[in-house]
């Protein structure tokens, strides 16, 4: 809930004043919110799978202009689905823990490093696209 009224704060301060020095030219945030709208839905209801992005997740969603009952409940089925998966594993391997633990282990190395690269892929594609714009 929090994050989500930040984001909403967040998202209409940069409608007001767009471009002032800022990161994102107005067409940009355009793009953005339309994306978001577009496929955010499916970001919230596997936020509970990217761990280290889940609050900007909301944020984005309240920025977006995303109703907050509507990523509350994404949000809700998405701790759902994780706590079932981490449940079913652990009904699975109840007679190791140690190859439970490990296996968490695993996945949130993977996603973390899978996490690392898109924000690296995310801003190198910034950059680029700064220096082509620039005389």
């Amino acid at each position: 809930w929090f994050d989500h009224r930040v984001g909403a704060w967040l998202g209409a301060r940069l409608e007001r004043n767009p471009g002032k020095g800022r990161w994102l030219s107005r067409e940009q945030l355009a793009s953005f919110e339309a994306s978001y709208r577009r496929w955010g839905g499916w970001l919230l209801l596997f936020n509970r799978f990217f761990p280290g992005v889940r609050g900007f997740l909301f944020l984005a969603a309240g920025a977006s202009r995303i109703p907050l009952s509507r990523a509350l409940l994404l949000g809700g089925l998405s701790a759902a689905l994780w706590n079932g998966l981490l449940l079913s594993a652990g009904a699975l391997v109840a007679e190791n823990l140690e190859e439970l633990v490990g296996l968490v282990d695993r996945y949130m190395r993977t996603a973390g490093l899978l996490g690392g690269l898109a924000l690296l892929v995310a801003v190198a594609r910034a950059l680029w696209l700064r220096r082509r714009k620039s005389p």
